[in-house]
């Protein structure tokens, strides 16, 4: 009986290990291109702690957000904006884009708070996209 226990408690700390090995955070860059309102990749996954690069570009001056972390950068058309952090916080995060594009002129305001920004664009108007940061707990 007591080996018994023995290999129950030696399976358990291996199968406690293993879930603990993968979890280490890492240091990502993705880039990002938004074309209009086609945002690519459409979804990112990333594990909490990790460290992000968010290298975004553009065709049309846009500014990105990150909803949930209130991120936001400048775009202009010819340059990369980079956008750094750790991503802290698990769920589901919405990306949006502020300002007036000819894609963007059907399209539904998103109910948003111009107050969460620091930066904001000339005109104000938020548009949600179907794209998204998704962080899996650590």
């Amino acid at each position: 009986m007591p080996a018994m226990r023995r290999l129950l408690r030696t399976t358990l700390l291996l199968f406690v290990l293993a879930a603990c090995a993968g979890a280490e955070p890492q240091a990502r860059t993705i880039d990002i291109t938004i074309d209009g309102i086609d945002v690519q990749p459409e979804a990112i996954e990333v594990n909490q702690n990790d460290t992000l690069t968010l290298n975004l570009t553009s065709e049309h001056p846009i500014l990105f957000h990150l909803h949930g972390y209130d991120l936001a950068r400048q775009i202009n058309p010819g340059e990369t904006a980079v956008l750094e952090f750790e991503a802290a916080a698990t769920g589901r995060f919405t990306l949006g884009l502020h300002g007036e594009l000819p894609e963007m002129a059907d399209m539904p305001e998103a109910d948003h708070d111009e107050d969460a920004h620091e930066e904001a664009s000339d005109d104000g108007t938020v548009h949600e996209i179907d794209s998204w940061l998704q962080v899996q707990p650590h």
